[in-house]
């Protein structure tokens, strides 16, 4: 069975900015550009040929590229040409026969063989169910269910969730949380985690600003004029890397604001992850000394706002909260009585 959305998520602009910040961070070779550039190209020339605008490039490629193809046959003595036969029809067909009788994973001596048989015994037929998945049902969390049982071994497992697990144990309240002051550097944070938590703020900006007021807009877009702007720079290369115009730019208090979330789910991810985050978002709502200060009538809550969606974003991308995709705010509540 073939996983479209899974491959469109691998050649993607993300993968291609994740390698690129790797190798700067020196966590991969330079040779690792090559692998990044060609993922580009993949990315690139997907999105070109799945254009939905009439006489788009996409259209114009494929145009382009049936008309060479008809000029170097009609060159060699092809008398007509079925411009039909270039569909993609037949040949899923056929794939989908090779993995009927060789099995979802053929090597490539079975494939020969079985195309051997259906070439002489032309028995192509059509496949009631369809061999794509659409590209919202999948995530990469999800298709870490298909690793190997040693892989598996070493990770959560959900069976093994009890909604109980740390709410007897220790309570919130007895646990006061300290503002983190905003530095260039954390003993707790590579540069890395950084980077994706820089991330994360524009996607929190761009969920919220929406739903707040003019005044609040101001303090969550960057202005760069502020004294951090600068010395945070290393942390934008991931977004620098994936940023091909539009991309918010989170201020220096919405990612001060991250920073803290982060650290304090480091230091209640069992809580979390067993009994949900709602009451550690009202925690840090009260307790975390960073203010976003709303002057219109109608009073956003936009420190919240922020402190909530970054915990769907984090739950999110964790096995516990990977099982209902569709369901992820409903999951983000309460995960373990799902």
């Amino acid at each position: 069975k073939m996983h479209v959305g899974a491959a469109v998520r691998v050649f993607s602009l993300e993968t291609v900015a994740a390698i690129r910040v790797a190798v700067e961070l020196k966590e991969l070779p330079g040779e690792a550009l090559s692998t990044a550039a060609f993922i580009k190209l993949v990315h690139d020339w997907f999105e070109m040929v799945n254009s939905k605008k009439p006489l788009n490039t996409g259209l114009i490629l494929t145009t382009i590229s049936i008309c060479d193809l008809s000029h170097v046959l009609f060159k060699h003595g092809y008398e007509f040409i079925l411009t039909h036969r270039y569909t993609q029809d037949g040949v899923e067909n056929v794939f989908s026969q090779v993995r009927r009788r060789a099995g979802k994973l053929p090597s490539s001596a079975d494939c020969l063989n079985v195309i051997k048989l259906i070439s002489v015994s032309q028995f192509i037929s059509d496949v009631k169910r369809t061999n794509y998945c659409a590209d919202s049902d999948i995530t990469l969390v999800e298709h870490c269910k298909n690793l190997s049982s040693s892989v598996l071994k070493s990770g959560p497992s959900n069976s093994h969730l009890d909604h109980n697990y740390y709410f007897d144990a220790f309570s919130l309240n007895s646990y006061g949380l300290q503002t983190v002051p905003m530095q260039e550097n954390y003993i707790e944070l590579d540069l890395k985690s950084l980077n994706l938590i820089y991330n994360i703020g524009g996607s929190t900006v761009n969920s919220c600003i929406k739903k707040c007021c003019s005044t609040c807009q101001t303090l969550l877009l960057d202005n760069g004029d502020d004294e951090y702007s600068e010395q945070i720079k290393s942390w934008k290369s991931y977004k620098n890397f994936l940023n091909m115009g539009g991309l918010k730019e989170p201020s220096i208090a919405v990612v001060q604001l991250l920073v803290n979330c982060e650290l304090t789910y480091k230091q209640f991810r069992g809580h979390i992850m067993h009994n949900g985050a709602l009451d550690v978002v009202s925690k840090i709502v009260q307790e975390i000394n960073i203010e976003f200060t709303c002057n219109s009538e109608r009073g956003c809550t936009l420190k919240h706002d922020i402190v909530h969606h970054y915990f769907v974003v984090r739950n999110y991308t964790v096995t516990n909260f990977s099982k209902y995709t569709k369901k992820k705010k409903t999951v983000y509540g309460s995960a373990s009585r799902k």
